[in-house]
């Protein structure tokens, strides 16, 4: 009489791949954080610099929070106003603060307050808390 031969009970989709996910998602997180970067640094690089003035505050459709509207002129004393996308309770800024703009001499109505480095720190600890933890999960696995 012969012993049934044990088998192994085949892996699941997420036991076979639930690293690779991680490892996929931290390093499209990684190369977002890379492009913003990238296009961050492009743009400073062909901008100009000048200074602008809050002159006041208004709070647009559908948004509860005052925003900026910051007045500046461009290198050809060109007069523009620009409002901030984002408001903030209490208000980032006050009337008649000066502000440095960065603005596209090609389009000056395209500006930069300047480096924003909060979304890059997110998605970048985000990116490589994921691939760690796919890597490490994945090396864990094929030790066992």
């Amino acid at each position: 009489m012969s012993l049934p031969a044990y088998t192994k009970k085949p892996k699941t989709f997420w036991e076979k791949n639930f690293a690779s996910i991680f490892i996929g998602v931290g390093f499209t997180l990684i190369g977002i954080t890379a492009l913003i970067f990238i296009d961050q640094y492009l743009f400073f690089t062909k901008s100009k610099e000048t200074v602008g003035k809050v002159i006041g505050f208004k709070v647009p459709k559908n948004k509860s929070l005052p925003v900026p509207i910051i007045e500046y002129f461009t290198a050809e004393n060109i007069k523009y106003e620009y409002q901030h996308t984002e408001g903030t309770s209490p208000s980032s800024y006050r009337i008649g603060e000066q502000v440095n703009v960065y603005y596209n001499p090609e389009n000056p109505t395209d500006i930069n307050l300047g480096y924003s480095f909060f979304p890059i720190t997110i998605l970048l600890s985000f990116g490589l808390i994921f691939s760690v933890f796919g890597i490490s999960f994945r090396n864990k696995n094929q030790n066992s």
